[in-house]
């Protein structure tokens, strides 16, 4: 939260009181720091956030898709309740990820954005920009191609250096890890208790400021009806892109002194390996 905060008080601080925003965040790992960037400038400003999805919804009206040529999931699709969220011209769009790499998969967006409207500024709000010094002439020869400006904020700036033969030195190691059973628990022995269901606005969809308000409004309820105790330890679990609603119910029950800890599950193919 912190961090989504910094980056939308820079943001803040380079346009106009009376300026209007559309912030979008990237599927699956930036849906949530992309609302909390939304809500944060929701506060001063007029706001609606949309993310993008990997599971369109069947009957969801698709304004249209992108790739991102370097994840393991490339397809990106939109689909807004409402066009007018990203074909307002007036509105300055707020891109938000995790990292910034080489910055193929947001002139992606821009490109589709672009297609349909024109929009004089961009801002893109990344935890950490890794783009190489070709990857910032590329992104001004971008500008000038589509008629518009394009400003980064970032929490770090930085270089990813691959040494030779990392890849290699990796493989015996991957394969390894392949071949090495998980510890079974026996949780589905453990867990007890009982399920409620809750309706908020999908975020695929779209969400203005006041629906901001409804979705805070409905995690202070859930929290509340959760059967825990001041002081007693549990984990909130997001699911893939439905992340920023549990992490608003876990917000709410720490402020109830439950002790809390937040994740969430993930497609990325992460492997854990403890060892230099």
């Amino acid at each position: 939260i912190s961090s989504a905060n910094i980056m939308a008080d820079e943001i803040t601080c380079k346009v106009s009181d009376s300026q209007k925003f559309t912030v979008f965040g990237y599927a699956e790992t930036a849906t949530c720091l992309g609302a909390n960037v939304a809500q944060r400038l929701a506060e001063t400003h007029d706001v609606i956030y949309l993310h993008s999805t990997r599971y369109p919804v069947a009957g969801s009206t698709e304004y249209g898709s992108f790739e991102e040529s370097h994840s393991h999931a490339t397809s990106h699709h939109i689909t807004p309740q409402n066009v007018s969220m990203l074909d307002t011209p007036e509105r300055s769009i707020v891109l938000v990820d995790d990292e910034l790499t080489t910055g193929n998969t947001v002139m992606n967006t821009i490109r589709l954005f672009e297609s349909r409207a024109h929009h004089e500024e961009y801002f893109i709000a990344t935890l950490t920009d890794m783009r190489t010094a070709e990857s910032l002439d590329k992104f001004v020869e971008f500008e000038k191609e589509m008629g518009i400006t394009v400003q980064v904020v970032s929490l770090l700036s930085t270089h990813l250096v691959i040494p030779d033969g990392s890849v290699e030195k990796a493989e015996p190691i991957i394969e390894h890890l392949k071949s090495v059973q998980e510890s079974g628990s026996g949780l589905a022995g453990m867990i007890s208790g009982s399920m409620h269901s809750y309706e908020v606005p999908s975020l695929t969809l779209g969400l203005s400021s006041d629906g901001f308000k409804t979705v805070q409004r409905t995690a202070r309820a859930v929290a509340s009806e959760i059967p825990l105790e001041a002081h007693q330890r549990v984990l909130v679990l997001g699911i893939e892109e439905d992340m920023y609603f549990p992490m608003l119910v876990a917000k709410e029950l720490n402020k109830q002194g439950i002790i809390v800890d937040f994740s969430s599950t993930t497609r990325s193919p992460v492997i854990t390996y403890d060892a230099p």
